[in-house]
Formats: C-alpha cells, structure tokens, sequence
C-alpha cells in the first residue's frame, strides 16, 4: 500500500497528469487490503472454495460497495 500511496503523493506534487489513474488505482487497493484485514480472505470467493460464510461476510457481500 505504500507504494501506491507515495505514487498518489508524488503525482500530486508534481502536477501529474495521471493523478486521477493513479487515484483510482490506490483505492482499488485500498478496498481489496481492508477486505483481507477485515476477514483475513475475501468473502465473495467462499462458493469457489466451498468455504461457509458468517454472517458479517453475508452482510459485507451484499451491500453495494462490497462489488469492486
């Protein structure tokens, strides 16, 4: 995450032209990092792996912002 989160910081700095791109690459990140801290996996794959969801994984998997 910090190599995204320097990037972001040196395209801000300079002006880049690319700091929207660069933006939404770190926030890609950003989701996918907090999603594997929060539930040390990612919830949407448990079919694929014929894992059990919780309930917190249920609820994190249907509300609209878990899609990215």
């Amino acid at each position: 995450m910090m190599h995204f989160r320097r990037l972001v910081k040196e395209a801000q700095e300079n002006a880049d032209a690319n700091l929207a791109f660069y933006q939404r690459v770190f926030d890609y990140a950003q989701k996918h990092y907090d999603t594997i801290k929060k539930f040390g996996r990612f919830p949407h794959r448990n079919p694929i792996f014929d894992r059990r969801p919780t309930s917190e994984e249920r609820a994190f998997a249907s509300a609209p912002e878990a899609a990215f």
